[in-house]
């Protein structure tokens, strides 16, 4: 999520029962050190040679944090792991949630899951939200200026849950059914704001509904998703939208995700992550907060160095590359670089604009050393003079 935790109150990353392999005694995460200030016995995590199935390790970071489009804001970012079964092969689940209020009078509650069940037959992937949101919109295409910007207030309702079935190792096809309504759309008019011409042409209404079943196919190599060590993972989502499902208009699109990690070294935790993540309108005019734009991904993390939603088009084509790497030999501290890139067609839809280049460094504080999850503090820098921060419990991809 687009965030920067400025201070924190409170954190915790604890285990409800045990976990498995013993090199974990030489890694220290948040927990240790807080158990070593507070001179508390760790007698919770304490390891063993079994993985349990009822076993949930949680990372919980209450705190204050700042963004662009939030300004400063009070925030509670939760992540449970678990596994569904001790057999070694059974894929770790993840649930995340937020809990945010800011200081434009938002609100935000995502629920993001995916859960994988015994033998990984089966995974199940939510993400649930509710927002009571601020954005700016420029328009479409990417080219723009502070000056197309205009705010806008809506809420925003979203319910997508995916079902998939294993038809072979790592790989899984499934259906599922997504759903966005967005309402109490209108411009801010305490800045004395009006709908410029690129976004008039495209149309706003103050509500619209996205509604349709989604089909998809997954190929994932990844043991754990929180914070991937080596693999493949490849996910092409298609998604309709029909007014016979109440849609505002009917619409089709294509999503498609790839990713590659490589272990560097067997001496160390260092990883080379390479993403592609690509967006395309088959048919169809869907409203405007559903079309392809930076930052609408599902964590927000595609042009980290742009405001969310800066650049919104037809079609979206995004890469980046990161090097994460250890800092602390007792792997507490970690960072990482990054660079990327992105391009959106333009406002005509006939070709794709300038490549919009993006690159940044990220400090990684080890969260919790079980599910080997990260807090991950970046700051990316852009072009035109763009720059930002963003904050993942988790890694950006």
């Amino acid at each position: 999520m687009k965030n920067v935790v400025l201070l924190f109150l409170l954190i915790s990353a604890f285990t409800l029962n045990s976990q498995t392999d013993t090199t974990f005694n030489s890694r220290k995460d948040l927990f240790d050190v807080l158990r070593s200030r507070f001179k508390t016995k760790d007698q919770i995590r304490k390891d063993t040679l079994a993985r349990k199935s009822n076993l949930v390790y949680w990372s919980i970071l209450p705190g204050f944090g700042y963004a662009q489009q939030k300004g400063f804001s009070a925030v509670c970012t939760n992540n449970a792991s678990f596994y569904f079964h001790k057999d070694s092969v059974n894929k770790i689940s993840s649930i995340d949630f937020i809990v945010e209020y800011t200081q434009y009078k938002q609100f935000l509650f995502p629920i993001i899951s995916t859960i994988w069940t015994r033998g990984n037959k089966f995974c199940l992937q939510g993400d649930w939200r509710y927002l009571k949101y601020s954005t700016k919109a420029y328009g479409l295409g990417g080219v723009n200026h502070d000056s197309d910007a205009e705010l806008i207030n809506y809420s925003h309702f979203r319910f997508h849950q995916l079902v998939m079935r294993q038809l072979a190792k790592d790989v899984l096809v499934g259906v599922g059914y997504n759903f966005d309504c967005h309402w109490n759309i209108i411009p801010d008019a305490s800045n004395g704001s009006f709908y410029n011409g690129d976004i008039r042409n495209y149309g706003f209404d103050s509500s619209c509904v996205s509604s349709g079943f989604v089909l998809n196919f997954l190929f994932d190599e990844r043991k754990n998703s929180n914070n991937p060590s080596q693999g493949y993972y490849a996910n092409a989502m298609y998604r309709s939208s029909s007014k016979r499902l109440g849609a505002t208009q009917n619409w089709n699109t294509i999503r498609v995700d790839l990713r590659k990690y490589f272990s560097v070294s067997r001496n160390s935790n260092n990883i080379l992550a390479f993403w592609s993540y690509n967006w395309f309108t088959l048919s169809g005019k869907q409203p405007y907060f559903d079309l392809p734009g930076n930052g609408w991904d599902t964590e927000s993390n595609v042009a980290r160095a742009f405001r969310q939603g800066r650049y919104t088009a037809k079609n979206l084509i995004y890469i980046e590359s990161e090097y994460r790497f250890d800092i602390t030999r007792n792997g507490l501290i970690a960072g990482s670089v990054f660079a990327n890139a992105l391009s959106v067609s333009n406002k005509t839809n006939t070709k794709f604009d300038p490549i919009l280049p993006g690159a940044g460094c990220s400090i990684r504080m080890l969260a919790n050393k079980y599910a080997n999850t990260h807090l991950v503090l970046s700051y990316a820098i852009g072009l035109n003079g763009a720059s930002g921060f963003s904050f993942n419990l988790g890694e950006a991809f």
